[in-house]
């Protein structure tokens, strides 16, 4: 029941390619293969959006939102790599004080 819940949510052409799931963690394994990864160029596209954006006649308030959405997307698109010492590590501990700034 629940891949039949799944396949009628999503697009047709993308449900028709799951149809023969066995398993409800095969359809998800297959929708993270497809939408899970950022895409390079969005990624580019949003780097370059932030860095052209300009306030023109927006209001403080909605230059500030625009910024944020950009900001957020990039953010969850972007990961920090785990090396084998845990999150304790400096090199990760750096990595993530870089993105946060």
């Amino acid at each position: 029941m629940v891949i039949f819940l799944l396949i009628n949510a999503v697009v047709k052409d993308i449900g028709q390619s799951l149809l023969f799931s066995t398993t409800t963690r095969l359809v998800w394994v297959q929708l993270e293969q497809r939408f899970g990864e950022a895409d390079g160029t969005r990624i580019f596209k949003i780097q370059r959006d932030l860095c052209l954006i300009s306030q023109n006649n927006l209001s403080v308030a909605d230059y500030f939102i625009q910024i944020k959405k950009m900001w957020d997307e990039y953010n969850s698109m972007i990961t920090i790599p785990l090396c084998n010492c845990g999150a304790d590590c400096a090199s990760f501990l750096a990595a993530h004080k870089l993105i946060h700034d």
